[in-house]
């Protein structure tokens, strides 16, 4: 559904067009020289007079067309038959934590390397807030669709964040199994944030361990690490083996996946299609 307009709406510029007035004003918007952005008015032109803009229908069906492409590439021996993450499920599962049995010694080591770790991509004292916001914000059903206030930013993106968006897919296909993979990581973020300020505060002695002196605590998984490091660095998820896949991220994938972007990057056939866009609506008068 097209955005109302209030009084204060209507004064910024540039936004969605409602009626052909506006959608020239925002095409001869993008033509003025101190106009550097095409991409806001491509995203405006895809939504008017009819929403083309993605949606989450509409993105899992080039999902399931770079996953052909890439069967086909491989079939004609373009691409290697072997398995890789971000493009086949290699995983046993994308469970950002796990529980170990370990010393309190071990469990305060292994918490203070984790925290290392994470620190060279969180600048924040205490992660975990940020960790819980990008599972929000990620995978096919968090992606902006359609025309609304929101800004044309929104569908901007390139082949980093679609394999993100390509590896989440393959293993919860649906909205509903990515709602519980987001309500469960999250309740398992919290055993672990409880369990390492606990530990790197020198209150482990709140926990019992067993004959053998250990204890059993909940701590970041490998892979977790590894899919939360990508997340809050997406171009670090393009590694070389992952750069010959790019090939069946297509031309037409990504201008329809991200269409900000794409029109940012090609702005020749962009700037073409916006001049077919004005030249209908010369032809509907």
């Amino acid at each position: 559904m097209q955005q109302q307009k209030n009084d204060d709406a209507t004064e910024s510029f540039p936004s969605y067009p409602l009626t052909q007035a506006e959608a020239m004003k925002c095409y001869l918007h993008s033509k003025l020289p101190w106009n550097s952005s095409i991409g806001d008015t491509y995203v405006y032109a895809r939504s008017f007079p009819k929403d083309e803009l993605p949606n989450d229908h509409q993105r899992q069906k080039l999902l399931a067309k770079f996953k052909n492409n890439v069967m086909h590439l491989r079939e004609t021996g373009q691409l290697s038959d072997d398995l890789i993450r971000y493009i086949d499920k290699v995983d046993l599962s994308l469970a950002l934590t796990t529980v170990r049995a370990m010393t309190p010694e071990e469990a305060i080591a292994l918490y203070r390397r984790q925290m290392r770790y994470l620190s060279m991509f969180i600048k924040q004292g205490n992660p975990f807030g940020t960790i819980e916001n990008l599972l929000d914000t990620t995978s096919v059903f968090s992606r902006a669709s359609g025309p609304d206030i929101q800004p044309a930013t929104k569908f901007s993106g390139n082949y980093a964040l679609f394999l993100q968006d390509y590896y989440f897919w393959l293993y919860y296909p649906t909205l509903n199994e990515w709602n519980i993979y987001k309500v469960q990581q999250k309740r398992k973020l919290e055993e672990v944030e409880r369990d390492v300020f606990s530990f790197l505060n020198g209150d482990e002695n709140g926990f019992v361990t067993n004959e053998s002196g250990k204890i059993v605590t909940t701590c970041f998984s490998t892979v977790g690490l590894e899919i939360i490091a990508n997340l809050l660095k997406p171009d670090r998820t393009v590694v070389p083996q992952l750069e010959p896949y790019e090939a069946a991220f297509t031309d037409d994938i990504w201008k329809n996946y991200f269409p900000y972007t794409w029109a940012e990057v090609n702005r020749h056939q962009a700037s073409i299609d916006l001049h077919n866009w004005v030249k209908n609506f010369d032809q509907e008068e």
